[in-house]
């Protein structure tokens, strides 16, 4: 099976917009090459996502249950990108905290300033997610710590 990432954006910015002519737009495509990407992915993927009968579209089952996969999989390629990105550069030590939603504003700032004094020139990378996925970057490694509850 080949699924191209753009695919997986183009499949995401869909399901958004519940139209292919706006969706084509954003992507800055035409409306017949951005159909065909979406029939592509459906064809390696052996399925409908999309129903095409209804307006404005609508996904079918096995479209919505891979929005989810879909949606998990573009976060994890922006986040492996961005940490690799990180590893060649010289410098300050960065500490790559996974947050979720709620203690990124109330916990984390006030945790940040008591860290300050004791770690010097390290620098800090906060990443807000669900708790599902940062425990899924904690993985795969894409942060060193997680902040839940």
């Amino acid at each position: 099976m080949n699924i191209e990432t753009k695919w997986l954006e183009d499949f995401l910015s869909l399901a958004r917009t519940q139209s292919f002519s706006r969706s084509a737009a954003e992507r800055h495509m035409t409306q017949p090459a951005f159909s065909r990407r979406i029939k592509a992915l459906e064809e390696a993927l052996g399925c409908a996502l999309v129903d095409r009968a209804k307006v404005p579209i609508q996904l079918t089952a096995q479209g919505q249950l891979f929005q989810v996969t879909a949606r998990n999989l573009v976060s994890q390629i922006a986040d492996c990108r961005a940490h690799l990105l990180t590893l060649g550069k010289h410098g300050p030590q960065v500490i790559d905290f996974a947050v979720s939603h709620t203690l990124s504003l109330s916990f984390f700032p006030r945790f940040l300033q008591s860290l300050k004094d004791e770690l010097g020139e390290t620098r800090y990378r906060q990443m807000v997610a669900n708790v599902d996925d940062s425990v899924q970057a904690l993985k795969n490694g894409i942060c060193d710590f997680l902040l839940a509850f």
